[in-house]
């Protein structure tokens, strides 16, 4: 179960609707950046890497954590020379992109050590040049690639590769993006968790917090936000909350948003208009006693499935 499968359950779903922002969910602001291929998924995986890459750069007091891909090579092939749960990534796959899961797990390491390398450089850089930064979007395009082995169990056998148009869109979305009005001048966490509370939907995190800002980045062409959206921000600023009440040294959010990258647009909405709602701790405390009830649902099944394959 994850945060966005949870908040999609009918019940969970009609119980936190009441909680979206009311008026006019369209943006109003117009399309700055086009797609240039229909590789949507990956571009948003990639720019949501590059961008905090750039921040990074900016900000080199921000709160780093480890990154998806790093987690991919032994999803593939463990150190200790044995596939990760028979997970061939290439079978079936075309004998002349065919490659043994060993290899892959070699070539997936070797993308996160030149990442690393690059980012090392580029975060010392105080006006990093067009060949930087055009490296740099490779790369977040490589590493995007290897996030879809640990979120989905597959991988495109040009893994490796970053097509130019990919490279040009998501520099062109960096170069838009209103870095003045993202950045906190003393406290940024990047890609943040929410401790032992997102285990509660089976892990989540969102893309930044900064200050008392806790952000999302969007690239897609609406001009509008989906209800979907809004409840996944709602239930990360539940779960940062309830994270917060065991950390307590974590910064209180003030405002949850919304980066959209195509449009350069940033969205921003003061969490009172739900913490003061007065369905709003009813909600709360509902919204973890459902999460508890189908983390016990889902243990009580696996238990019993593990039981009757004892029995044969």
């Amino acid at each position: 179960m994850s945060l966005t499968s949870f908040i999609g359950m009918k019940d969970v779903n009609d119980k936190i609707k009441c909680l979206r922002p009311k008026g006019s969910r369209k943006i109003g602001v117009p399309l700055r950046i086009e797609s240039r291929s229909d590789r949507y998924s990956m571009v948003g995986t990639a720019f949501d890497y590059l961008l905090r890459f750039e921040i990074q750069r900016r900000a080199p007091y921000a709160a780093v954590r480890d990154w998806v891909a790093e987690t991919a090579a032994n999803r593939i092939f463990r150190d200790d020379g044995h596939v990760s749960g028979g997970l061939d990534l290439f079978h079936g796959a075309d004998p002349k992109d065919y490659l043994p899961p060993e290899e892959i797990s070699k070539r997936a390491k070797h993308i996160v050590e030149k990442a690393k390398a690059a980012v090392t450089a580029f975060c010392k850089s105080k006006s990093p040049d067009n060949t930087m930064r055009n490296d740099l979007a490779a790369y977040a395009i490589c590493l995007a690639n290897l996030d879809v082995i640990v979120r989905a169990g597959v991988l495109d056998p040009h893994f490796e590769c970053a097509d130019p148009e990919d490279v040009e869109d998501l520099l062109e979305m960096l170069s838009i993006v209103p870095f003045g009005d993202l950045l906190d001048k003393k406290s940024i966490i990047l890609n943040p968790a929410f401790g032992d509370a997102s285990l509660l939907v089976g892990g989540a995190d969102a893309d930044l917090v900064s200050g008392d800002l806790l952000l999302d980045f969007k690239v897609t062409k609406k001009d509008s936000m989906e209800p979907k959206t809004l409840d996944q921000l709602l239930g990360y600023f539940l779960l940062w909350r309830k994270e917060r009440l065991s950390n307590p040294a974590l910064q209180e959010i003030g405002r949850v948003g919304l980066l959209f990258a195509r449009h350069g647009y940033l969205w921003t909405f003061d969490v009172k208009e739900w913490t003061e709602h007065p369905e709003f701790p009813e909600i709360e405390q509902w919204f973890f006693k459902r999460a508890d009830e189908l983390n016990s649902e889902i243990a009580a099944r696996i238990a019993a499935s593990q039981k009757a394959l004892r029995r044969t």
